[in-house]
């Protein structure tokens, strides 16, 4: 694709990656390396880039399309943020390149994305964000006394299950005094 047909706030390639604000251009969604590569298998996408240095992947997506709360450990940027963007033609090895050739707008299609965030976030632990190995799925009940399901690492095992057996207490005496 021509330089000129990809919007203005790409870098050219003499000028390497360039910080650049959202103000409006774009939201980012940041996640984790191996969250962001999980979510990539499920939904592959353009708009993304990988920061090698920052160990994340970046997907760009229109202002106020989607925000991040079904997914641990992801970051949402927005107007006073910036995001580094590579040039174009960085797809390779550079530490900050795009994974697929960037087209168009370059920004990642918002249903899709958060789609595959929502069927992700019952894979990620919900207190640090990290896509652990061995997971722990924690069942017990909310405060509400509604039942619930969540997964955390192997770390956060014991923290979540002592969360759940609190709200359990809760949902309890709240029922005795109601």
């Amino acid at each position: 694709m021509a330089p000129s047909d990809l919007p203005c706030w790409i870098p050219p390639p003499e000028y390497g990656v360039s910080r650049v604000p959202c103000a409006g251009r774009f939201a980012a969604v940041v996640l984790p390396r191996p969250v962001g590569e999980l979510l990539l298998k499920a939904a592959p996408s353009r708009g993304v880039i990988v920061d090698v240095a920052a160990d994340v992947l970046v997907w760009l997506v229109p202002p106020g399309s989607l925000t991040t709360d079904a997914v641990p450990g992801a970051s949402l940027l927005g107007p006073g943020d910036a995001v580094h963007v590579p040039p174009a033609e960085w797809r390779r090895w550079e530490p900050v390149r795009w994974v697929v050739p960037p087209r168009g707008d370059c920004l990642a299609e918002p249903a899709v994305l958060s789609s595959a965030l929502r069927r992700l976030s019952g894979r990620v632990c919900v207190c640090c964000g990290v896509l652990p190995e061995r997971p722990a799925v924690i069942t017990g009940a909310a405060a509400d006394g509604q039942c619930v399901s969540l997964t955390s690492c192997q770390l956060h095992a014991d923290e979540v299950t002592e969360a759940l057996e609190y709200a359990a207490e809760v949902a309890e005496a709240a029922r005795v005094s109601a």
